[in-house]
């Protein structure tokens, strides 16, 4: 989906991440936090959030999941432990941040308690679970500087699905959807997103939910010795 919401590096560039829906758009595996890691994620989420249970079904063997979007409002260490290295798996972090070059690339971030709380200063983040285990987030950014048009009343979304088991399952879309449902409940009318040009899958996805491309960045991240565009699209709700 929309592969940005916030950069890792700084509050500042957190607010322009891309995130790389990665999750739904195709088959790039992240870390797992672990059983116990997501169980503790689930239980610390408890009475902190607001959440709202959709299901979907599991293409593999068609039974059904149970999806749960929660509204963050106190991250503690087991959140910015899971979301830390979903940042930092170098399958990933192509898709979830831009690069101005090779050794940015590969210089770690560090995701804690303290920057997601400077998140929530200027974002709401929504996490993602699936029977339980933290998955994703998503969060959106109202009129940032960085937006491509500037018109005012846009949200700029960004989603990530970190666990490779929830992904290909329409959680990603189900996600978007939730969104942008709680942009249209603000007021807001018009989204905007950025997606890297190599992420076909994603970009794909974002025609099929209404968004159009608008323009596009040269030279805006590094992957695989090279520079890469990012394009910008949106989409106005109705």
């Amino acid at each position: 989906m929309p592969h940005l919401t916030s950069r890792w590096r700084s509050p500042e560039i957190q607010a322009q991440r891309w995130y790389a829906i990665e999750g739904e758009s195709g088959p790039l595996p992240a870390k797992n936090a672990g059983p116990s890691a997501t169980k503790n994620v689930a239980q610390a989420a408890q009475g902190r959030c607001t959440g709202r249970r959709v299901k979907t079904n599991n293409l593999m063997n068609d039974e059904e999941t149970m999806v749960t979007f929660t509204r963050l409002s106190d991250p503690d260490p087991i959140i910015a432990t899971t979301l830390n290295q979903w940042a930092n798996d170098p399958l990933l972090i192509p898709l979830i941040r831009p690069n101005r070059n090779k050794e940015e690339f590969e210089t770690p971030v560090s995701v804690t308690t303290e920057t997601l709380r400077k998140r929530l200063e200027h974002n709401p983040i929504y996490l993602i679970y699936t029977d339980g285990q933290l998955v994703g987030e998503m969060d959106y950014q109202i009129d940032p500087g960085h937006l491509f048009k500037r018109k005012t009343g846009t949200a700029w979304i960004g989603i990530i699905i970190g666990e490779a088991s929830a992904r290909g399952k329409g959680i990603g879309t189900r996600a978007m959807r939730y969104l942008e449902e709680q942009i249209r409940m603000q007021g807001l009318k018009r989204i905007e997103l950025g997606v890297f040009e190599f992420n076909k899958k994603a970009i794909q996805l974002y025609k099929r939910l209404g968004y159009r491309e608008i323009g596009r960045i040269d030279d805006f991240t590094y992957w695989q010795g090279r520079m890469w565009q990012d394009i910008r699209m949106e989409k106005y709700l109705k």
